[in-house]
């Protein structure tokens, strides 16, 4: 798996952060997932569309309007459960993380997402640190998908 955020950005000569087109069919083609959401191509909109035919899984993200998981290019749109957002950051990490592990323990995709964005819509209902999914959290989650 590889998030795209960093690789879609770079520092500037005065040090702000900034986008950075990027595009390599043959490594994507070598990935299993690729994760990133619309915040991270704002200023590039054809690139998903550039992106989505070469990566096997691919996972765009929209916030608490869910997202598209794209299967060599075919969109399958998802949705996040609908919670009162506190804190959204690091709730992309979250999401990355928790569907990756998903997908490696169930290979299926389908629940990794769901997995993701269950975890990622808890963390958001928390300040901080606090979002980071603890154990039972993980677990309930876990059994509800089951």
């Amino acid at each position: 798996m590889v998030t795209l955020q960093g690789w879609l950005r770079q520092w500037g000569a005065d040090g702000r952060v900034r986008f950075r087109p990027w595009f390599r069919p043959a490594l994507l083609s070598r990935l299993a997932l690729v994760v990133f959401s619309e915040e991270d191509v704002r200023h590039q909109p054809g690139l998903l569309q550039q992106i989505a035919p070469y990566a096997q899984h691919l996972l765009y993200t929209q916030a608490e309007r869910g997202g598209i998981h794209f299967q060599n290019g075919l969109p399958t749109p998802f949705r996040t459960p609908s919670v009162t957002a506190i804190d959204p950051t690091g709730a992309g990490d979250i999401f990355a993380t928790s569907a990756l592990c998903a997908f490696y323990q169930t290979g299926s995709i389908r629940r990794a997402v769901q997995i993701g964005a269950g975890l990622a819509a808890q963390s958001v209902t928390r300040v901080g640190v606090a979002g980071v999914p603890t154990r039972a959290d993980i677990e309930a989650l876990l059994a509800q998908t089951g």
